[in-house]
């Protein structure tokens, strides 16, 4: 088994929440990535990706957070190979936040850009970083 780690982070502007909430909105996402691999198995479980990851929303003065753990196992049957994801939360809610890390191997700098935000999610996180909402207690 090889068993490699990777940190990751960055901030950011959303030019997406900045559309849809009205005003400017940072991200900061930290994280990191265990992959383990197994290169001398013909067949079954080929290599495991642990991924956890915290983002934090931030604008006036207000802050969104949201933690997750996502596993990723990449097998291989004697006819067929096949990937199986789950997704956790660590909050106890479930946010489907899907799309893609690069990284770019001259600088080092760390992207995501983002495929698959619900609407709902956005709204959602528009509405906490509202400046006429109250702050929670």
């Amino acid at each position: 088994m090889i068993k490699e780690r990777e940190f990751h982070s960055d901030t950011f502007r959303s030019d997406i929440l900045k559309s849809a909430c009205g005003f400017e909105v940072m991200i900061s996402f930290e994280g990191s990535v265990t992959v383990m691999t197994f290169p001398n198995r013909p067949v079954g479980v080929q290599d495991v990706r642990v991924s956890i990851t915290a983002i934090v929303f931030r604008a006036n003065n207000k802050t969104v957070r949201f933690q997750g753990a996502q596993i990723e196992i990449t097998q291989v049957t004697p006819h067929v190979a096949s990937t199986v994801t789950a997704t956790f939360t660590t909050a106890g809610h479930t946010i489907h936040f899907t799309g893609v890390q690069r990284i770019n191997l001259d600088t080092g700098k760390t992207t995501l850009q983002s495929h698959d935000v619900s609407g709902e999610v956005i709204e959602v996180i528009c509405n906490r970083l509202r400046p006429d909402r109250p702050s929670a207690l």
